[in-house]
């Protein structure tokens, strides 16, 4: 089950991500951006989202670009997810709902890319 995620998004890109998790509802997490804590660690700009150790399970997730450099300036944000007892889900694009909203499945994995 996935409990928590973290992207590092491209550097000068700023994200705004929602994470819907069991039992809290959704969280929000605003200015997320690639920062010197990258890596495992969590801080206020570069955070882990969702929760560790609680054993609640992610169950979808939302992303949207607040600041997007030139090189990415015509290229689509897309994610897919996998989810308990579906499978692959098709791709949605930026701002979209990934996973499921209230079916009470885990999120099991989750792909992010651009093109």
């Amino acid at each position: 089950r996935g409990e928590a995620i973290k992207i590092p998004p491209p550097e000068g890109m700023e994200l705004e991500v929602m994470v819907l998790v069991e039992g809290l509802g959704t969280l929000w997490y605003e200015g997320v951006k690639r920062g010197k804590s990258s890596g495992t660690r969590s801080s206020a700009n570069d955070p882990i989202m969702g929760t560790v150790g609680k054993s609640m399970r992610m169950e979808a997730v939302r992303i949207r670009i607040t600041k997007r450099p030139k090189t990415f300036k015509d290229k689509r944000l897309l994610l897919q997810g996998h989810v308990q007892g579906i499978g692959w889900l098709d791709p949605v694009t930026e701002d979209e709902w990934c996973g499921t909203l209230g079916e009470s499945r885990r999120l099991e994995a989750l792909r992010i890319w651009f093109e």
